[in-house]
């Protein structure tokens, strides 16, 4: 973080600073009272379990410089910014701390792979440019400010995930962000308890717009209808991208796979570039035409942007493939909507392997779509797994055995410890397994579990 002045943070909080501490100097931001420093500037945010302001003598006594407040009649003896709320105020002081700084910024939206999305483009921006990306779970209303406050002048471009679970989320996090270039790469049915429909899903995913620079410009997938009839009167270019759409401005072609990697010819104004991507699966080539077109309107040659995107490697968790005592494992771990598990069925069922098994934990916040979600992934698991293991929601079942799937083939476990031991007896070299579930599953014991 650059310095800035306690009498700059008040400004942008909308906070009288205290008289005499306008020059006291700031250069760092921290939410947890125990990492307090001098030149720290304590935000006691509220949670669920805690309230923020019960430490704040803690962070003073680590060496805190100053500190928010919205809590009446607190005292400290250092500075104190009083504020209505907290959040709102840390988020007005970083989007004031963004305005100190001019990179280019790709906010990324989406309802499944938006991570990887910002993966890819982040590889695509990182072989040009000095770049600044959101990390793991920075992509909410918490997690966003606190990666702003990453900035500094070298910052040539940054990739910001911009996630929301509620409307309105998204407008506070892209007018913090303020990005010159969006991209809205799904609409899908995560987050539906909140929305009750994908298209009330999708207006919330337009708020993206809400901040984007007036001579912005948002890249939308032109393979969802939703998106596509939203191309020309959104207020902004608008380049849309997809596989199965030929009207679309970037498009692949010559799909081929390969030792965990994906060829495709990608063409865009008339250009066409050859790329080896290290992933599989068309969803995974659909995300990477995202990144090919946002390194575009950031500035680099469209054939820079195609040979880029190769540098792209697969997180733990999402999508990695590798082997494990001669069994091919898919650890897709990390999190779950239907749609996003139907597409690493999809994958499993194009991996090499004798035999496929697909270990697929509960989808949460669902709502009333939770049987039909996870039936259809049931579904889908038929036709692409020899064997469907479930952890959480016998949804999945009912899907699979109106498909046809063997009873014998199909079971529903109450503990990792009871699904990975059952995994370990059927399982043998030659065969392939792909772990999935909602974040709330911890599906990743089970894969731990089952490699011991």
């Amino acid at each position: 973080m650059r310095e800035v002045t306690l009498g700059e943070i008040a400004a942008w909080a909308g906070a009288v600073c205290p008289r005499g501490a306008e020059h006291l100097i700031i250069d760092d931001i921290c939410k947890d009272s125990r990492a307090a420093r001098p030149g720290s500037l304590f935000i006691p945010l509220p949670g669920a379990r805690f309230d923020g302001h019960d430490f704040l003598a803690s962070a003073v006594a680590n060496g805190a410089s100053a500190s928010l407040c919205a809590r009446e009649g607190m005292t400290a003896e250092v500075p104190l910014l009083q504020v209505e709320n907290v959040r709102d105020a840390y988020q007005a002081i970083a989007a004031g701390y963004r305005s100190l700084f001019s990179p280019k910024i790709v906010g990324i939206t989406g309802s499944v792979g938006k991570t990887t999305t910002a993966m890819m483009t982040a590889a695509v921006l990182g072989s040009r440019y000095r770049l600044l990306k959101t990390e793991e779970d920075s992509n909410g209303q918490i997690g966003l400010p606190f990666a702003l406050f990453r900035l500094d002048a070298g910052h040539e471009a940054a990739v910001l995930e911009m996630g929301m679970s509620q409307p309105g989320e998204l407008s506070r996090l892209t007018r913090m962000a303020r990005p010159d270039v969006a991209v809205i790469n799904t609409i899908g049915t995560a987050h539906i308890e909140f929305f009750g429909t994908r298209e009330k899903i999708c207006q919330a995913k337009l708020e993206i717009l809400h901040g984007l620079h007036p001579d912005g410009t948002l890249i939308i997938n032109g393979d969802e209808p939703l998106l596509w009839e939203r191309r020309a009167d959104n207020g902004f270019r608008t380049l849309t991208y997809g596989l199965h759409n030929p009207n679309a401005d970037c498009t692949a072609e010559n799909l081929s796979t390969e030792n965990g990697s994906t060829r495709f010819l990608v063409s865009y104004e008339g250009e066409r570039a050859e790329v080896t991507l290290p992933a599989v699966g068309e969803h995974n080539v659909s995300n990477a035409l995202a990144a090919i077109l946002a390194g575009v309107c950031v500035g680099m040659d469209f054939s820079d942007a195609a040979a880029a995107v190769s540098r792209y490697q697969p997180a733990r968790g999402r999508q990695n493939i590798y082997e494990s005592r001669g069994i091919i494992i898919l650890d897709d771990c990390y999190n779950a909507s239907p749609e996003a598990v139907c597409a690493s069925l999809g994958v499993l069922k194009d991996l090499p392997a004798k035999r496929r098994f697909a270990v697929l934990g509960g989808m949460l916040e669902l709502g009333d779509y939770a049987h039909e979600g996870h039936a259809r992934c049931g579904r889908a698991a038929a036709e692409s797994a020899d064997y469907l293991f479930v952890y959480g929601d016998n949804g999945y079942l009912d899907g699979a055995r109106a498909a046809g799937m063997p009873e014998e083939r199909m079971a529903c476990f109450e503990s990792h410890e009871a699904l990975a031991a059952r995994l370990s007896e059927l399982a043998s070299p030659g065969d392939a397994v792909l772990f999935k579930g909602s974040h709330g599953m911890h599906m990743e014991k089970a894969l731990a579990l089952f490699q011991k």
